[in-house]
């Protein structure tokens, strides 16, 4: 589960060094080596060097099914949850308010239990952009990251 959460402490100039258009500095092909030559001291040596990390395009060929898989299973608060949803222009964030009511994720692929605090909206001018990732090379019009 990835995304960054807009709470006031991020420094919104950040935005401006990455963006979504193929082709030029800062878009998607260019993502890691523009976090690598944004940081002078190396933090993210990864997101440069690295060879498993988003974007990913999934490929069908080579899933494997799993027999031993169960359903993932969501759970938790019978009463109304208080949300924002912001639209930030690049995608809408949306942040459970209330801190005693709770959604959680278990079972299917998942190991633990994942309390869901908000979700990260991608979306795209058109059909065929939007999301970061992919399957079989196709993008999609929006995507929905959870955390």
């Amino acid at each position: 589960m990835n995304a960054l959460w807009h709470d006031g402490s991020w420094d919104p100039s950040w935005d401006t060094w990455w963006h979504y258009k193929e082709g030029v500095m800062g878009g998607p092909s260019h993502w890691g080596q523009t976090a690598f030559m944004a940081i002078a001291n190396d933090l993210w040596p990864a997101c440069y060097q690295g060879k498993m990390q988003s974007p990913i395009s999934i490929s069908t060929k080579h899933l494997l099914f799993d027999p031993n898989l169960v359903p993932l299973k969501i759970s938790g608060s019978d009463k109304q949850i208080d949300v924002e949803v912001v639209n930030t222009g690049q995608d809408l964030q949306v942040k459970i308010l209330d801190s005693i009511a709770s959604i959680v994720f278990s079972e299917g692929p998942l190991v633990y239990n994942y309390k869901f605090f908000g979700a990260l909206i991608k979306f795209g001018s058109r059909s065929d952009r939007g999301s970061d990732h992919q399957i079989d090379g196709i993008a999609f019009p929006a995507e929905v990251s959870v955390y």
